[in-house]
This record gives structure tokens, C-alpha cells and sequence, in this order.
């Protein structure tokens, strides 16, 4: 039996939810499920598909292989993303002829929560698992966690996992 059209939407459904669930500390008002990496225009968690692959992750073997060979589903597993945008002091700022840097305070503040977001979402994600809230995804393993950024004022970390997508094959 082929899984529905809303897999993949509703294993990032799952992802969202739990780090809501389980952050552990504030998170931007602002959180959703994004066709692909969200655009930054404020403060925003959002959780995403990156690619899927199929067989082993292996494309040339999987393009050999008939669709029909797993009742019609191949795509075997996907990465998936959560993206934490953060506000950072914004560098330079100017009043009238002076430019005004941000304290070295301010700037170590914003880091440490961009910091602490990357560990914080993996908890989450762990926790959720252990309590059975991702029971859409057959497994979930971490890959990765990143900065990117600043841009305009906003920072960001991406937490990177792999999770199994295939069912009832």
C-alpha cells in the first residue's frame, strides 16, 4: 500500500510540533511548515524537506529499479530541516554622524540563544521520540546542526536529521 500524498508534509508537521513541544525555552511566534527554506523576514521556526532518496540512498541504483518494485513507493527515507531565525544586533547602526556598534554583551546574548537553539531542538526532537510523539517517522537520526547568516538584523541555525519514510513494504 503506497503512503498518502501528505507524507512528507505531515513528517514535518511531527518535527514542528515537537520542538513547540519540547524546546524548553522561547521560541518565535512565527512557526510553520515551509515548502523549502523559509525566507527570513522576521523571527520564525520552520520545519522543511530537504531531498528524499531511495533505495540505500543510492540514486543510480534506485533509477534502475521499476516503481512498481515497493508497492509503488521508493522514497525510502528524507532529510529534513528545522530552521530557528533569530534577530542579531545588526552591525553597523547609525545616529546621524556616529556609528554605533553593538555591545560585546549584545552580541555574545544573540549567540548563546543561537547556541543553545541547536542543542534545544535536538533535546526536543529526542524527547518526542522517547515519548512516542513521532510515531510518522520510522526513525530519526541526527546529521547536523549549523549557522547561517546574518543577514539584515536575523540570524539562523539549521538542525539537519534523516528520517525514515517508508511503511508497510
Amino acid at each position: 500500500m503506497a503512503p498518502p500524498a501528505s507524507r512528507i508534509y505531515d513528517v514535518c508537521g511531527d518535527l514542528l510540533g515537537a520542538v513547540v513541544a519540547h524546546h524548553g525555552g522561547s521560541l518565535p511566534a512565527r512557526a510553520y511548515v515551509s515548502g523549502g527554506p523559509p525566507a527570513w523576514d522576521c523571527e520564525l521556526l520552520a520545519t522543511w524537506c530537504e531531498n528524499t532518496v531511495g533505495i540505500d540512498g543510492n540514486v543510480a541504483q534506485e533509477q534502475q529499479q521499476p516503481l512498481t518494485r515497493h508497492a509503488g513507493h521508493t522514497m525510502r527515507a528524507g532529510t529534513f530541516v528545522v530552521t530557528l531565525v533569530r534577530c542579531t544586533p545588526a552591525l553597523p547602526d547609525t545616529e546621524g554622524d556616529q556609528i554605533v556598534l553593538p555591545s560585546v554583551a549584545e552580541e555574545q546574548a544573540a549567540a548563546r540563544t543561537l547556541y543553545e537553539d541547536g542543542q534545544r531542538v535536538l533535546n526536543a526532537l529526542v524527547a518526542a521520540e522517547k515519548a512516542g510523539e513521532l510515531a510518522g517517522c520510522n526513525s530519526v537520526v541526527f546529521q547536523s546542526w549549523g549557522t547561517l547568516g546574518p543577514e539584515g538584523g536575523l540570524v539562523a541555525g539549521e538542525l539537519r536529521v534523516r528520517v525514515g519514510l517508508a511503511t508497510g513494504l
